[in-house]
């Protein structure tokens, strides 16, 4: 990052904006400046030179890090790993190049995205992740997969579905696949051993009159641990400690009983959450999992 204007290499924003700050303050200022009731007043005396000054109006510059080339290279690896049934360096790949791709260049960005996501989602059914893979599907459908070859990932999504044992989700997701395929660029024969491939597995859903989606089990997670009893003033803490302020010590937590090693005083949703870089390829940044 740096500001238009300031040659420094060794770049202080803090330090350099108050050089110049001070530069542009005529002794005037500096008088009605040390005038100030209170530091609202001065921030606010500040606040007006900086508006009204056009060499105090710094505008920022940042340098992408993004790199459409590595990851089209992250990509293509991903697909030899795949080829090979190495699926989960095929999983690192797939997501090191959605790491890198940039959004904001070129006008393919979005089907280029959308070509990554999908293949990821290839990767999850064989890992049967089926959840994560109807979700990559869906991604990549969203966000304008070619239409040419969105009968394999509209395959997949019925595929996935199937292996779920939601039965009546999946026969409408194979003809919606059936359908996908008029748009194919393939092979005759290829499509037509295709769309056979699809009609059995809609005759064979087809036969049951009574067709439904079992109900979903939640994905297995660890819960939390909580405590028996809460504090009543303070409901993200036990009940066995309470917050206490003196004088002499000021603010702190005090045990009300006694604490076994290891057992949790305190469970709280973080207000922020940032994933560590070593765990940027392989982990999710909202819930942080694997």
């Amino acid at each position: 990052m740096r500001a238009e204007g300031l040659s420094s290499k060794d770049f202080k924003i803090f330090k350099d904006y108050h050089s110049i700050l001070r530069e542009n303050l005529t002794e005037n200022d500096n008088n009605t400046f040390m005038s100030c009731p209170n530091d609202k007043a001065k921030f606010l005396f500040i606040l007006e030179k900086v508006v009204k000054s056009d060499k105090l109006n710094f505008k920022f510059s940042f340098e992408s890090s993004k790199n459409n080339e590595l990851a089209q290279n992250f990509k293509d690896k991903g697909n030899i790993f795949f080829q090979q049934e190495k699926y989960m360096d095929a999983l690192k790949m797939y997501n090191q190049a959605l790491v890198q791709i940039d959004f904001g260049r070129g006008s393919n960005t979005n089907k280029d995205v959308s070509i990554i996501i999908a293949n990821r989602s290839a990767v999850l059914n064989h890992l049967q992740k089926y959840e994560e893979a109807l979700e990559d599907i869906q991604t990549a459908l969203d966000l304008g997969y070619p239409k040419d070859i969105a009968y394999k990932v509209k395959e997949r999504k019925a595929k996935c579905l199937l292996a779920m044992k939601q039965h009546k989700s999946s026969l409408d997701a194979f003809k919606q696949a059936l359908t996908s395929l008029d748009d194919g660029k393939i092979p005759k024969e290829k499509k037509k051993q295709m769309q056979l491939n699809i009609q059995i597995m809609i005759g064979m859903l087809s036969k049951n009159k009574n067709l439904i989606d079992e109900p979903l089990t939640k994905s297995e997670q660890k819960p939390l641990k909580t405590f028996e009893k809460n504090n009543k003033e303070y409901p993200v803490l036990t009940s066995k400690v309470t917050i206490v302020q003196n004088e002499k010590e000021g603010r702190f937590t005090r045990a009300l009983e006694n604490i076994k090693v290891g057992e949790n005083i305190l469970v709280e949703d973080p207000y922020a959450s940032v994933l560590l870089e070593i765990y940027a390829k392989t982990h999710c940044y909202h819930c942080l999992k694997r």
